[in-house]
């Protein structure tokens, strides 16, 4: 299973050595159904191309539209969305200079600038899409929460968009103390196990099992954030 290589503390920590909340529940969720769960720490990228190659079968996803189009995610009888089996859920947030008086009121940039960039992590592929949903130049190129602060506060770019798990032990360091969270988030976003959409009927079963133990164990003591 392929679970990226940026770390979301403390969801996801990207380290051979220490598990995420999420990696734990991953790896000992399909433990319990007879799976054997490897983590494979590559770049979005790599993990897409794994799945054409085979060596990938899983991959820690969110809902957006292009994920559900192209893999398979836990469904409900009438085939909506079961977010009861997601794997975590997450807030993605807006981050500003605090001298700019622009903010998110829930439904779009009030004080916007025409021209504006956003920055988000590389690889953070809803934020991107977000921001060029709204209008504005997402600005991709920081590896981490920390490069993409440096680029707000230099004005690289006007705002940043981020999980907030991700970004808030960040923001309590002292070199970012002229930087805020907008007032709203932009969204909460479900993240899950999606699995590859051709996998066998008996590895498909497997899977609906994997997510059933998921959705047991999720908010048990273990695993939450």
């Amino acid at each position: 299973m392929c679970v990226g290589d940026v770390a979301v503390p403390p969801i996801i920590l990207a380290s051979p050595d220490r598990l995420g909340t999420a990696e734990r529940l991953l790896v000992d969720a399909g433990r319990r159904v007879g799976l054997d769960v490897t983590l494979l720490r590559y770049s979005h990228k790599r993990c897409q191309a794994g799945v054409d190659t085979g060596e990938v079968d899983a991959l820690f996803l969110s809902a957006i539209p292009t994920n559900l189009a192209a893999y398979g995610f836990p469904r409900q009888g009438g085939g909506s969305l079961d977010a009861q089996r997601r794997a975590t859920r997450v807030t993605v947030i807006w981050i500003k200079r605090a001298r700019d008086d622009y903010d998110w009121n829930g439904q779009q940039l009030e004080g916007e600038r025409p021209g504006m960039a956003v920055g988000v992590r590389s690889g953070f592929r809803m934020g991107r899409d977000a921001a060029e949903k709204l209008g504005f130049r997402a600005e991709e190129s920081a590896a981490n929460a920390r490069q993409s602060l440096r680029q707000l506060q230099v004005g690289r770019v006007d705002a940043v968009l981020g999980i907030q798990q991700e970004y808030e032990a960040v923001l309590r360091m002292p070199e970012f103390k002229d930087l805020q969270v907008m007032t709203k988030p932009l969204a909460v976003v479900d993240y899950y196990a999606a699995v590859r959409r051709d996998l066998p009927p008996q590895q498909q079963s497997r899977a609906e099992a994997w997510w059933h133990e998921i959705a047991k164990l999720r908010d048990t003591a273990p695993y939450r954030e």
